[in-house]
């Protein structure tokens, strides 16, 4: 019976000990953990500081349905972990011996501050989250905005800083785009571009800006603010990486990025269970999505000015397609839809997306063509659902291939 250890309880490992028991009910299965809650969405975090949820909603498996096929171990910290000699050396002194090691152990805030990472955090929060008259100061990136979003949809005075040094959102959406959703959102949180040193009595949220919690390790691993793996989610023939400890290539040119969606690092444990059986999977794209105020925002693969950081040639188009609301019946709605290609490959590289919640539907949609590295001519074989008469009915995702195509025809 071989035994796979994981240090860490967050959802790309529990997705990876639910998907590995598909293929072998016989192999055990420990997940190494801090919370009480391991398989749970981060992205749903502040809803439950909001009040707008509860614990079990925050869940992908109660912790109930995961003992069935995992043994949990609610324990404070790992000491080390011993690569050499496959061992887990827990913080009681306790050693755990393994054939294959996940590391899924997520991160640890930059500053001082309430930090928002789990399910006992977040319910320490809510509770503490009452005066809506106090001031609420968050710090992180683009999940900071989202935290943002939910508190002051709530009637909570929000502040959520960003460091400018990062450029938080440039990994995911070019300047173009990202400004011209702050215009139209009409976010009610107020956006200050500047590190946050001195907290007053404001309650101060951390919430994205983070680092890579690693336990320590007697073996030098690859690593990066983040260890480093194969696009199958791979440090070493017996060591894997999972969420936002990791840094994967990407399935489209290879390079790293540090995995912050829920959907994301979901799938990244899907992958790993699936290639150690060796079956024939893909990566992972860098994406993230959001919402701001009225609008929704998705990003997949490569911005603009990634790719050409990157010395990569590229063609982009901008679209506003009208989408037929589902409420009024009419086009009076947008989806706004910006496609950037590789010209010398004649490959779609980048998708971002703005729109009501449609746009997330249509984001998922142009991830799966991204993944696919086809190039931009088969696309122009993808059926849309047109009607005629119905002008609205058109993909707007297909609509912006086919203005990439006639671009790369420019080369």
């Amino acid at each position: 019976m071989r035994k796979i250890v994981i240090v860490g309880g967050e959802l790309s490992s529990s997705v990876f000990s639910r998907w590995y028991r598909i293929f072998n009910q016989r192999n055990k299965i420990t997940i190494i953990t801090d919370t009480q809650y391991p398989a749970f969405y981060r992205s749903v975090l502040p809803l439950i500081v909001s009040g707008d949820i509860g614990v079990k909603e925050a869940l992908a498996f109660t912790p109930q349905y995961l003992s069935l096929f995992s043994d949990i171990i609610l324990i404070k910290d790992v000491r080390e972990v011993k690569v050499d000699e496959k061992m887990v050396t827990l913080g009681t002194g306790d050693e755990i011996e393994y054939d294959k090691l996940i590391i899924a152990s997520g991160t640890s805030p930059l500053i001082e501050g309430y930090p928002l990472r789990n399910i006992e955090e977040a319910v320490k929060l809510r509770d503490i989250i009452k005066d809506k008259d106090k001031v609420v100061k968050i710090y992180g990136g683009l999940q900071g905005l989202w935290a943002g979003e939910v508190l002051s949809s709530k009637g909570f005075n929000v502040e959520v800083f960003t460091d400018p040094s990062t450029g938080f959102y440039r990994e995911y959406f070019d300047d173009d785009i990202w400004n011209f959703a702050l215009k139209i959102a009409e976010h009610k949180f107020k956006l200050t571009d500047k590190r946050l040193t001195k907290c007053d009595n404001s309650l101060k949220i951390i919430y994205g800006y983070e680092k890579a919690r690693l336990p320590t390790l007697n073996i030098e691993l690859p690593l990066r603010e983040g260890i480093l793996t194969d696009n199958l989610m791979r440090v070493n023939e017996n060591v894997y990486a999972l969420g936002s400890v990791s840094q994967p290539k990407d399935e489209i040119f290879g390079h790293r990025f540090v995995p912050i969606s829920d959907y994301v690092t979901a799938v990244q444990g899907v992958i790993a269970a699936l290639s150690m059986f060796e079956r024939n999977v893909r990566g992972v794209l860098q994406s993230f999505s959001l919402k701001i105020g009225k609008i929704y925002l998705f990003s997949a693969g490569y911005t603009k000015s990634k790719a050409e950081r990157y010395g990569i040639k590229v063609a982009t188009t901008r679209l506003a397609v009208p989408l037929k609301d589902v409420i009024s019946g009419d086009g009076k709605v947008k989806v706004y839809v910006k496609a950037i290609g590789d010209r010398e490959r004649g490959r779609l590289i980048g998708v971002q997306i703005i729109g009501p919640y449609e746009a997330l539907i249509l984001g998922s949609y142009a991830y799966s063509l991204i993944l696919w590295r086809s190039t931009i001519d088969s696309f122009m074989s993808l059926v849309s659902p047109y009607i005629p008469g119905e002008i609205f009915n058109i993909n707007p995702v297909l609509k912006s291939l086919h203005a990439l195509w006639r671009k790369t025809l420019e080369f």
